[in-house]
Order: C-alpha cells, then sequence, then structure tokens
C-alpha cells in the first residue's frame, strides 16, 4: 500500500520529572557555579488530532481517500463513513537543557495511541469492487484493490483487508524550545506540570 496521511494534533500533557540537575547545587555548593541544568522527563496526555490518508495514483498524483469510499463507507447501509478528528493519548520520553532561568531547549520522543484503524484507510474487508467503480469511478475502484492479481483470491468481496481490531498509531519526535515567561529569580520546584 501505497499512501500518507497528514496529522494535525491538539494536545494536553502531564510531565513527571524522573531527574532535575537543579537540585543537586542545594546540597553540594561547588557545582552551583555557573551550572547548566538538564531535567529527564516523562509525559502523558489527552488530545485530539485530525487526519486525511492520500494515495497515489499510477501517473504520480496523489488523491484523498475518504471521499472514494475504498472499503464501502457510505455506499451500503451497513458501513458507515470514518471521521477524520479522533481521539489521541500521547506518551513519551523528554531531555530539556536549561540554558538559564528563563530559557531552556530540549529534545522529545512520544508515541500515540488512537482508537481509530484509518489513518491509513484500511480496516476491514474488501467491497465489492464494481459497486465502487460504479458509484465512485475507476480511481476508486483502483484505491479498494491496487493487486494485479498475482495472488488468487486474496482481493475477493469479503476478504480480510485490513484488521480492525490493531488500532492504528503514530509517532512524534521533535525539538523543543521553552522560555519562562515568570520571574528570573523565582525558584521553580521538581513538581508536575502542565503544559
Amino acid at each position: 500500500m501505497n499512501f500518507r496521511s497528514p496529522i494535525l494534533e491538539l494536545v494536553e500533557q502531564f510531565e513527571l520529572s524522573l531527574y532535575n540537575s537543579s537540585e543537586t547545587p542545594r546540597y553540594n555548593l561547588k557545582s552551583s557555579k555557573g551550572r547548566n541544568n538538564y531535567e529527564i522527563y516523562i509525559f502523558v496526555g489527552i488530545g485530539v488530532f485530525w487526519f486525511n490518508p492520500q494515495g497515489r495514483a499510477p501517473d504520480g498524483r496523489w488523491y484523498n481517500l475518504k471521499p472514494l469510499s475504498t472499503e464501502g463507507q457510505g455506499l451500503s447501509p451497513e458501513i458507515k463513513k470514518y471521521s477524520n478528528f479522533q481521539v489521541t493519548i500521547p506518551y513519551g520520553l523528554g531531555f530539556r537543557y536549561k540554558y538559564n532561568r528563563q530559557w531552556a531547549y530540549g529534545f522529545a520522543i512520544g508515541p500515540r495511541a488512537t482508537f481509530t484503524d484509518y489513518i491509513d484507510d484500511c480496516s476491514t474487508v474488501y467491497f465489492d469492487n464494481d459497486i465502487i467503480r460504479s458509484q465512485k469511478g475507476d480511481i476508486a475502484a483502483y484505491f479498494a484493490d491496487p493487486s494485479k492479481g498475482e495472488i488468487a483470491g486474496q482481493t475477493l468481496t469479503g476478504e480480510q483487508r485490513g484488521d480492525p481490531k490493531d488500532k492504528d498509531s503514530y509517532i512524534f519526535a521533535y525539538f523543543t524550545i521553552n522560555y519562562n515567561l515568570g520571574s528570573s529569580n523565582t525558584h521553580r520546584s521538581n513538581l508536575p506540570k502542565f503544559y
């Protein structure tokens, strides 16, 4: 399967610090001179995301797959269309380098668990491709079954196309820049934080 699926998300995350080097100077005055602090933390949260599965045709053009009803969504009363908006559960690990009391730079990696199996537009079984072709056109029929028929019987109507019990997931790896809007003299304790 040749696809891409742009994703936009909005999440609220809860962070818990595993190690914060800024705690050390309280008991080690020697190390407090000109120090730069760093922090290792884990996070978990909840959010919503929007996705748009797209497939590339033989001519190189990209098509939005949802409107093509590749599994018969909307072509049969029993098969409902899926939503492009879904809930996500982000979790992961991060590193933050505190340049000074106001600026910090970091890196985080966070998988996202979801409750949908349609990020790639593939979830259940093959639908009748003749109906898809008559209702949505040749390009929809192609994306519903792009195989060339080398394996007989594998893409017949009702055969497995995906696995709805195995939900999709995705992962982000990203750099961060933080600026503390509070007073530069304010000490922030090593407590869980919300962002």
